[in-house]
């Protein structure tokens, strides 16, 4: 019996259904990351991490090399780890970060409904006398079984999490390594230009590393390409990977030429 209403209570709080694969975001946009040749596909278990603060463990990925795949966003009861490995694997990350927040607790009863069977039993005995004055006597006992059945109430307090879970590959060497950001309003009038790239985040041990690219430097041309929108560094990193190249940046209202070695395409 206990057995019985410990199932049914768990998939009371758990569901059947996989909420990180149900609630689960793709930002590749369906594309088919076995066919990336930039990725390195996991040949290990999945690893999780819980996450502290979500900016600063984004740009840690970032800079170490790391590509998001997708989230998970919900709320729900308990943890469930091999759910998570579950859809981890489904969209090949390597690595998985974890963010809880207590949002509250749901208390209550849950209706289950048992079978309830009944056994009765009843003694017989007496005597049986014949028409030529013989007796006798006689014993015996019958059973009686009822099919039917309870409701029994299970209390419940369920405590409840917002969950999200962010889905992270493992890059190849990239071509440049600068994650940049068009200028903001703010900056154009500051420097006097709608012209450049407002560098970010820069990856690790990657050519704009090497080369002392900062967070805060602002690409304004590499080679004889003018960088103006985020296209333009798609284009000028396709144009010179593997070639040594200038790079024209501003920082802090300077202008400064860099020579960076560019990786080859991966």
């Amino acid at each position: 019996m206990k057995n019985i209403i410990f199932i049914v209570f768990m998939l009371f709080v758990f569901g059947c259904a996989n909420p990180f694969t149900k609630y689960y975001v793709d930002l590749t946009k369906g594309i088919d990351v076995t066919n990336i040749p930039s990725v390195i596909l996991p040949t290990d278990e999945p690893k999780i991490f819980n996450g502290t603060n979500i900016e600063k463990d984004l740009q840690t990925m970032l800079e170490n090399g790391f590509a998001p795949l997708g989230y998970s966003y919900f709320n729900a009861a308990n943890f469930n780890k091999k759910s998570l490995d579950e859809q981890a694997k489904k969209v090949h990350a390597c690595i998985v970060v974890v963010y809880s927040k207590y949002t509250h607790t749901e208390s209550g009863a849950y209706p289950l409904l048992l079978p309830d069977i009944k056994t009765s039993t009843t003694s017989l005995s007496g005597s049986i006398f014949g028409s030529g004055g013989g007796f006798g006597n006689f014993f015996g006992t019958s059973r009686t079984t009822t099919y039917d059945t309870q409701t029994i109430y299970v209390p419940y307090n369920i405590r409840k999490f917002d969950y999200l879970t962010t889905y992270w590959i493992k890059k190849k060497p990239p071509v440049f390594g600068a994650y940049t950001l068009e200028l903001t309003t703010a900056i154009r009038q500051k420097i006097g230009s709608n012209k450049g790239l407002l560098v970010m985040i820069v990856q690790k041990d990657s050519p704009a590393f090497n080369g002392d690219i900062v967070s805060g430097d602002i690409l304004k041309k590499i080679g004889d390409v003018e960088i103006n929108y985020n296209n333009s560094l798609e284009i000028a990193t396709e144009k010179y990977a593997g070639k040594k190249v200038n790079i024209l940046l501003l920082r802090d209202g300077k202008e400064i030429i860099k020579e960076i070695q560019f990786n080859q395409k991966p």
